[in-house]
């Protein structure tokens, strides 16, 4: 089983201590939720989310840009 990431809900500041958790709370898909913190989604039920810690915060980035470079 992987790590629980945590997320923040950009538009209410509220830090849920993973995408399950947000989705439960929300009502939302949590691979909706993990498509906005990795870029490959720019919202979900009209809400952005980021990853809270740095190492998961890293990794999006990373796979953002390799998306990025895929489509150029």
């Amino acid at each position: 089983m992987g790590k629980c990431k945590r997320v923040r809900c950009l538009e209410t500041g509220q830090v849920f201590e993973s995408e399950t958790q947000a989705s439960k709370d929300l009502g939302l898909w949590a691979t909706h939720i993990s498509h906005v913190c990795t870029g490959a989604r720019k919202t979900t039920g009209k809400l952005r989310f980021e990853f809270v810690d740095e190492v998961d915060i890293i990794k999006a980035l990373a796979r953002r840009q390799a998306r990025e470079q895929q489509t150029e």
